[in-house]
């Protein structure tokens, strides 16, 4: 499973 790939993205986009 990639959850470090989708916790960086939700984390980008939030910091964005």
């Amino acid at each position: 499973m990639r959850f470090a790939v989708i916790f960086r993205g939700l984390m980008e986009r939030l910091m964005i």
